[in-house]
C-alpha cells in the first residue's frame, strides 16, 4: 500500500542522491495500517542539507537535527541520523552527533517497533526485533535498565499488565550486549 507523502519526498530526496527512510510513529501505523498523524522521516542530509533539498522549512531545532515542514495540515519532521547523550531530563540530549549509519540512529529510538526503517522500496530495515513484537502486539522500549527484557501489549505501559507479564523476561537477547529492553 503507497504511502503517497512519501512517495514524494523519497523521490525529492532520491534526485539529491540521498535515501529517505519512514521512521518512529510513522512507519509503526504504516505497517498496522492505521492512518498516519504523525509523519516522520529520517535520511543521512544534515538539516542544512534537508533545508536545501526541501528548498523551505522551519529549521528551529536545526540543532536536533530536524527540520519541520509543513504540506496543508500536516507538518513533516526531516530528521538527521544522530547519536545522543547527556541527557538533562529524559527527553533533551545535551550531546547531539549527526552520523549517517542508520543502524547507530536506530539505538536511540525509544521502542523497538518506532526503530524500524521503512525505505523508498518499502523494504523495511529492522535492527531490533521490532517486527516481530509489532506482530505480536508488544510495545517494547529500549531503555538500558539491565534487568532484561519485558514485554506488554500496546498502549499499556504496563497498566493492564499482571504481576506475571512484568515477572518474566523474555528470552529474546539484545542485539548488543549493553542494550537491554524493557516496556515504558
Amino acid at each position: 500500500m503507497p504511502f503517497p507523502l512519501f512517495d514524494e519526498y523519497a523521490k525529492l530526496f532520491a534526485q539529491a542522491g540521498v535515501d529517505l527512510f519512514m521512521v518512529g510513529g510513522t512507519s509503526r501505523d504504516y505497517l498496522l495500517g492505521k492512518e498516519i498523524r504523525d509523519v516522520d522521516f529520517v535520511s543521512a542530509s544534515t538539516p542544512e542539507e534537508t533545508l536545501k533539498i526541501l528548498g523551505e522549512g522551519n529549521d528551529r531545532f536545526a540543532k536536533y537535527g530536524t527540520i519541520t515542514l509543513k504540506k496543508g495540515d500536516t507538518a513533516i519532521d526531516f530528521m538527521t541520523f544522530r547519536e545522543e547523550g547527556g541527557y538533562t531530563d529524559s527527553r533533551h540530549p545535551t550531546q547531539i552527533r549527526f552520523i549517517t549509519d542508520m543502524e547507530r540512529d536506530s539505538y536511540r529510538r525509544d521502542f523497538t517497533i518506532n526503530a524500524i526503517y521503512i525505505g523508498r522500496d518499502y523494504q523495511i530495515h529492522d535492527f531490533h526485533g521490532g517486527m516481530a513484537d509489532l506482530e505480536a502486539g508488544l510495545s517494547v522500549s529500549s531503555a538500558i535498565l539491565g534487568n532484561g527484557l519485558r514485554k506488554t501489549p500496546f498502549g499499556s505501559c504496563g497498566a493492564n499488565a499482571s504481576p506475571e507479564d512484568w515477572a518474566l523476561p523474555s528470552k529474546r537477547k539484545p542485539r548488543k550486549p549493553w542494550m537491554n529492553s524493557v516496556l515504558c
